[in-house]
């Protein structure tokens, strides 16, 4: 039990090392709870130290970090997400491959947000989505919406192909739906894994089975691999993943300026052609 607590106070350190209070003051009413946010969150990473031998001290933690996300709206008069299709992007290109090239549609439907200094430009879209074709044949879809009233992160992925079928729904992390292809007919639906059990990755380093993780701990799984790879270097993910993503985006942002098809191609070229840009991989 004392391991599984210093591993969720582990993983909200690395969480709040990882991501700091970024926000804009639009709202000059939340001034003092602005104030709280970037005060507090010094007395959080304290907090949070200490609770690695000492869990008790999770608890201001896990109330600051609660009560931040809250203040959010009224900070910055915007509807908090954190749903962002690069993370969509990363799962599709580490379970099917590299990405060809995409069609893409971008909106932004609110321009201007209110601030203390005037009208502010809203400079992200709102909603976005894209057809996507993968350098091995298969064809995909991707679909982000900022706008999607009482579904503030939800992340759905879903891949289909001649053997079978996987699902997965970050509100229920714990929980892979599969279809097997090879089953008898009669067992027509999805069956429902919950990949507790010590025998899945990570699970033996986390609560005894039938208690799940929560978000937490996948920051606590992300230092583990570093920290086991540290001696080689050969991390994955690698910067030139974080790469690749990125090129995808940049692809769907120009198809969807020029409303055309973009072949990632035409990013990553530009990139080797580029003589302040060079990238290292170690394998």
């Amino acid at each position: 039990m004392r391991v599984a607590l210093r591993s969720s106070a582990i993983g909200l350190l690395a969480y709040l090392l990882l991501e700091p209070p970024d926000f804009t003051l639009a709202n000059p009413n939340a001034s003092s709870a602005a104030e709280y946010v970037r005060l507090a969150y010094f007395g959080a990473i304290l907090f949070s130290a200490l609770s690695v031998s000492r869990p008790a001290f999770v608890i201001p933690v896990a109330v600051y970090i609660s009560s931040t996300r809250l203040l959010v709206e009224e900070i910055s008069n915007l509807q908090m997400s954190t749903l962002d299709i690069r993370y969509m992007l990363d799962m599709a290109l580490w379970m099917v491959g590299p990405i060809a090239e995409v069609s893409a549609q971008s909106e932004t439907f609110i321009r201007t947000r209110s601030s203390p200094d005037g009208d502010l430009p809203v400079t992200i879209d709102d909603a976005s989505s894209a057809l996507i074709r993968f350098e091995s044949g298969a064809r995909g879809t991707v679909e982000m919406a900022r706008m999607a009233v009482r579904r503030p992160c939800d992340f759905r992925i879903e891949v289909n192909g001649s053997k079978g079928t996987l699902v997965f729904d970050y509100p229920r992390m714990n929980e892979l739906l599969y279809g097997d292809g090879g089953d008898d007919p009669g067992l027509y639906g999805m069956r429902r894994i919950r990949a507790e059990h010590p025998r899945h990755p990570y699970a033996d380093l986390a609560w005894p089975i039938g208690q799940g993780i929560g978000y937490g701990e996948t920051f606590v799984n992300q230092t583990v691999d570093l920290v086991r790879a540290w001696s080689t270097g050969a991390w994955s993910p690698s910067f030139a993943d974080g790469l690749a993503v990125q090129a995808v985006c940049d692809a769907m942002e120009r198809s969807a300026a020029e409303r055309r098809w973009v072949g990632v191609a035409e990013i990553t070229d530009a990139l080797e052609r580029s003589p302040a840009i060079h990238t290292e991989t170690t394998r």
